[in-house]
């Protein structure tokens, strides 16, 4: 009975130890997907103002040209 106990609380233990490491490990790529979804829309946004930027300039170039 005693032996049939300890096994029982080692078995408890580890099963514990592993559902707090799988939680751990679930709220980590969590967390990591959030963040490399930040840094996705970081580089859209960044992409859509350089074409923004290119297309005032592209249309300044232009009126400046006409006007000479």
């Amino acid at each position: 009975t005693t032996t049939t106990a300890a096994t029982t609380a080692t078995t408890t233990a580890t099963t514990a130890a592993t559902t707090a490491t799988t939680t751990t490990t679930a709220a980590t790529t969590t967390t990591t997907a959030a963040t490399t979804a930040t840094t996705t829309t970081a580089a859209t946004t960044t992409t859509t103002t350089a074409t923004t930027t290119t297309a005032t300039t592209t249309a300044t170039t232009t009126a400046t040209t006409a006007t000479t």
